[in-house]
């Protein structure tokens, strides 16, 4: 990454910063405090349709397939930064981009604190598509957009923009969050399991991770055991095609459980 110094496109405070100290302890402190990267507006409204209760978490039935955590890759980005790395801009330009940038994520700022979220999406998508796909503004740029995503609920793009973000801030603890709700929007709890982690670590007194750290795993573990029942019945499929050549089917062979590894 580039070590040239350009202007630093600096997060936007949450509202809460402005308000006077309120008496939360800090072993209560919610995430929904200090979510928002780019927006100035309430957390309620960054988090719009993002406070999930994880569906289908009192019927096996209901669960879908367990699925390992998707790789952050800046090539699966909607819209993305520009394929170039900033040690390849030449330093004045880069100058030129980076301030054009800034005056695109205040113009993105000012429209998502008015709740018009498609043009803030608009004005940071600008603004990341003129950027080098390795600066620290292009993070922050995603992570802005994000951001509006949420508000519209269009997680697939969630997981995309905070994926592009985490590739090249990987301490970046409000998108493992946000992404870790749009997985599990997606149903997809042991990526959300990952994210929630990662976020607690990076900040312990996250009460809203410590929360899903201790509510996932029970659901994780019966998307994967779905997934194994799915499997065998698979292949249980697969024999019985196969010995039915031969008049023969796996119901004719007994089948005994390994004592030793559980399958």
């Amino acid at each position: 990454m580039s070590t040239r110094k350009g202007p630093i496109i600096e997060e936007l405070p949450s509202d809460d910063e402005s308000e006077q100290p309120t008496t939360t302890k800090p072993e209560d402190k919610d995430e929904s405090q200090h979510i928002i990267d780019a927006e100035s507006d309430s957390s309620d409204e960054e988090d719009k349709g993002a406070d999930v209760t994880a569906p289908g978490a009192g019927s096996k039935d209901d669960l879908p397939p367990f699925r390992e955590p998707t790789k952050p890759r800046m090539k699966d980005i909607i819209d993305g930064p520009l394929k170039k790395k900033a040690s390849e801009i030449p330093e004045d330009e880069l100058t030129q981009i980076l301030a054009k940038a800034e005056s695109l994520k205040i113009e993105g700022n000012a429209a998502y604190n008015a709740k018009d979220y498609e043009l803030a999406l608009d004005k940071y998508t600008e603004a990341v598509q003129m950027l080098p796909e390795d600066h620290e503004t292009t993070a922050v740029l995603l992570g802005n957009r994000s951001a509006a995503l949420v508000a519209l609920e269009r997680w697939e793009r969630v997981i995309q923009d905070c994926s592009g973000a985490i590739h090249i801030n990987p301490n970046h603890m409000k998108c493992y969050v946000r992404r870790a709700k749009a997985y599990e929007k997606d149903q997809n709890f042991s990526a959300a399991f990952e994210d929630w982690k990662k976020a607690a670590e990076l900040d312990p007194q996250l009460r809203e991770a410590q929360e899903a750290v201790r509510r996932l795993p029970p659901l994780v573990k019966e998307q994967q055991e779905r997934e194994k029942e799915q499997m065998l019945g698979q292949l249980k499929d697969l024999g019985n095609k196969f010995l039915g050549m031969f008049g023969l089917s796996l119901d004719n062979f007994k089948m005994e459980q390994d004592p030793s590894t559980g399958s």
